[in-house]
């Protein structure tokens, strides 16, 4: 399961309410054996978010979520969540943007250097599925078998990177 630490525009601040929630989600999922990643999200305060509880929190079951297109777009770019984090990483939500926006572009369609992204996430141990996250926005144009034909075959491209 993939959450938010917090969406929208304006995050309310961080509180130990807010926190013991996470705790009582992590306990939760330990009794059922649910894994619960948070993710990385676009904004400076998104991030100090997640961060908050990944650091506050320390679960077996609750871990981090790589948000590839986050990253890219993300307005802390001195902030790396997946070099902090990547011990933990459980989950991926990859997609691809222009650097600016978060488009839910297929990966390869934006401005990501995916050879370095697959490095980075290879580094981490992780041993999940490559996983993308992405819309059909802007490929209106092709018929959903092609589009599904199209992610698959750029998740097959970014799993071969990711194990070179």
């Amino acid at each position: 399961m993939v959450l938010h630490a917090s969406f929208g525009i304006e995050y309310p601040p961080a509180s130990e309410l807010g926190l013991d929630r996470f705790k009582r989600i992590a306990d939760r999922a330990e009794r059922r054996g649910v894994n619960v990643a948070v993710e990385n999200m676009c904004t400076a305060k998104g991030i100090a978010r997640a961060t908050t509880v990944l650091e506050r929190v320390d679960a077996p079951r609750l871990g981090f979520c790589f948000d590839s297109g986050h990253h890219n777009a993300r307005k802390a770019p001195e902030e790396d969540m997946l070099a902090r984090f990547g011990h933990r990483l459980m989950a991926l939500h990859l997609h691809d943007n222009d650097g600016m926006d978060d488009q839910h572009l297929l990966p390869f369609d934006g401005t990501t250097d995916w050879a370095e992204q697959m490095r980075k996430i290879a580094a981490t141990g992780y041993k999940g599925p490559t996983a993308l996250e992405v819309m059909h926005w802007g490929y209106e144009a092709l018929p959903p078998e092609e589009f599904l034909a199209l992610a698959h075959e750029r998740a097959k491209r970014l799993e071969a990177l990711r194990h070179a």
